[in-house]
């Protein structure tokens, strides 16, 4: 792996740590926002794919799965729309 992809990688799971540490919807908005370019891509989706599959507690693997549902409607249908049914569908505490 060269030090660019390295560097690609390293930002990406740096992403996916700061928006799985947000203790509610709009602190992982504001991350969001600020790493959208990293966390709305497919390379996002499928590290969230990795973590669920590989998450032996039941009750992490949802709250993971969560955030990645909430990841894909921003992709669908805008970051704040996809917050706003995040709130509605989820509650306000992650």
């Amino acid at each position: 792996m060269s030090a660019p992809d390295e560097l690609v990688i390293d930002a990406l799971i740096k992403a996916i740590v700061a928006y799985n540490n947000t203790p509610n919807w709009d602190a992982a908005r504001a991350v969001v926002e600020a790493r959208r370019e990293i966390l709305l891509t497919s390379s996002a989706d499928v590290i969230y794919e990795i973590l669920i599959v590989a998450e032996g507690d039941k009750v992490v693997a949802r709250k993971l799965g969560a955030r990645r549902v909430v990841l894909g409607l921003c992709r669908a249908v805008g970051i704040e729309a996809a917050f706003r049914r995040a709130k509605e569908r989820f509650g306000d505490v992650l």
